[in-house]
């Protein structure tokens, strides 16, 4: 939206000049990016106050970056088939729940641990394309992974998902394979009875360190 950094400098980093301050750095360094069927129609800077490069000011601006807002004109896309599980793990009584979003003749199967027969989840006749999917469950269920297909007529998989049913009260634990290492040797660590999302991770750091930012 604005490609002349002579007409519209940008400066996104570092804030707080004047801008000809000697120890500041002025670069254009962020961004909005964007792919697909999307035209930007208007790009902003967000900062401190009194300013002349910031186009929407904060009066107590708590960042070395400025921000960038921009709008967009979109065009929408279809909406792909998906099954999607409202959690990743539950508990024997817990009420199962299953979102999908299905072309007509989709059907969503669910398919138990150890090799247990399959469930029709929705009817095959049915034509609609969005639903919800409940099942509730009790001591008599069987704990374990579970997986939710979503298949066409044919019985092809047009998207797959997974969840897990565990005995109430189950906790994720973590261990190490030793409490004593050397120094050079590979830490091994293994977990149980927790299924990983996307933005989990595991930290090691020294006990009592207080750090905050640990390798992960």
């Amino acid at each position: 939206m604005n490609p002349d950094p002579v007409a519209r400098p940008g400066f996104t980093w570092t804030p707080g000049g004047p801008e000809s301050a000697r120890r500041e750095v002025h670069d254009r360094i962020d961004w909005v990016l964007s792919m697909g069927p999307a035209t930007a129609t208007a790009s902003s800077v967000v900062g401190e106050a009194a300013n002349e490069n910031v186009d929407i000011s904060v009066p107590i601006w708590p960042s070395d970056h400025r921000s960038v807002v921009s709008t967009f004109r979109v065009t929408p896309s279809p909406t792909p088939s998906f099954v999607a599980v409202e959690a990743r793990a539950y508990e024997q009584g817990d009420d199962l729940s299953l979102r999908y979003h299905a072309k007509p003749g989709e059907r969503v199967v669910i398919r138990p641990p150890g090799g247990r027969s399959k469930v029709d989840a929705t009817d095959p006749e049915d034509q609609s394309t969005d639903g919800i999917y409940g099942q509730s469950t009790d001591e008599n269920t069987p704990t374990g992974e579970y997986r939710a297909d979503l298949v066409d007529m044919t019985g092809k998989v047009a998207a797959s998902t997974t969840f897990f049913l565990y005995p109430p009260g189950t906790e994720a634990s973590i261990a190490t394979s030793k409490k004593v290492y050397e120094v050079g040797e590979p830490i091994e660590v293994s977990w149980a009875d927790a299924p990983g999302m996307k933005w989990d991770w595991m930290s090691v750091f020294p006990a009592g360190s207080g750090l905050k930012n640990p390798h992960a």
